[in-house]
């Protein structure tokens, strides 16, 4: 949506590795649909001018950025929205109630608009690759959608437009996310129980000053309850520090015994 780092340039990176010959378009749109409240989007940094030059710098063929007016000429209330089922509902969007609806929606209209071969969206919003992943399967685009792994701080911190918000001092704490779910991680694969995993992340995270903290375990593929068909996990986790929402993620195998994955993985929060 804007505020070009390092982790939208790995998407470029991704790109140009995937098709060498094919034109790079990026588009630049702070999308109003997707916010909880309009201070939430005049607070959203933007820095067009700056984009652009970095976008010219790593040598993007084309920018596309169209205007609010241009993507919603009716206005909000009596545009046509698109729902993505169950993934659109859970996690970030129990929390966030319409966001996700604003996502597919306008994705949906960039993809006509721009009609891609291929797109690239980051591993570090997974619900949303997720979300992009079955509204494309499911709407029938000709789109092949591509993930690109999370990129990092130097001390572990999933990048972030929003990391400009937080304080000199919550910004030391950051990194103690991701150090949390990998030590929850740990617990969950040596045979704690989820409400176990569950309490530890919350005490823990409490405990370095974050509140409104989620811990999940999902399969890493359709985001629902592990089953004995699942090869591959996700713990995902969130946490407020601030006026900031930290995400973070990390896909696991699973081990041959599973007796204290049985519907013990259930999307929770941690706290009400």
């Amino acid at each position: 949506m804007g505020k070009i780092h390092r982790g939208h340039i790995s998407l470029l990176e991704k790109s140009k590795l995937e098709s060498p010959e094919s034109s790079i378009i990026v588009s630049i749109f702070v999308n109003p649909l997707q916010f909880d409240s309009k201070a939430d989007y005049d607070s959203y940094p933007k820095s067009f001018e700056r984009d652009l030059r970095i976008l010219e710098e790593n040598k993007v063929d084309f920018v596309f950025s169209p205007s609010v007016d241009e993507m919603y000429p009716c206005g909000f209330d009596e545009h046509t929205l698109v729902s993505v089922p169950y993934i659109s509902e859970i996690l970030i969007g129990k929390v966030r109630k319409g966001h996700f609806n604003g996502v597919a929606t306008v994705l949906g209209k960039l993809f006509n608009m721009v009609k891609p071969d291929f797109v690239v969206f980051g591993e570090k919003d997974y619900q949303q690759l997720a979300l992009v992943r079955k509204m494309v399967y499911d709407m029938n685009y000709d789109i092949e959608v591509l993930s690109s792994s999370t990129e990092r701080e130097s001390d572990g911190l999933a990048i972030s437009s929003r990391n400009v918000f937080l304080s000199e001092e919550d910004r030391k704490i950051a990194p103690k996310l991701k150090e949390t779910m990998e030590s929850t991680i740990l617990k969950f694969l040596s045979g704690f129980t989820f409400e176990e995993c569950t309490k530890f992340f919350r005490e823990e995270m409490r405990k370095f000053g974050f509140s409104d903290d989620n811990f999940s375990v999902l399969d890493s593929v359709s985001l629902k309850e592990i089953s004995p068909r699942s090869e591959l996990a996700i713990a995902m986790v969130s946490a407020r520090l601030g006026r900031v929402t930290l995400l973070d993620n990390k896909i696991f195998p699973l081990p041959e015994k599973r007796s204290n994955f049985s519907k013990n993985n259930l999307l929770k929060r941690s706290s009400k």
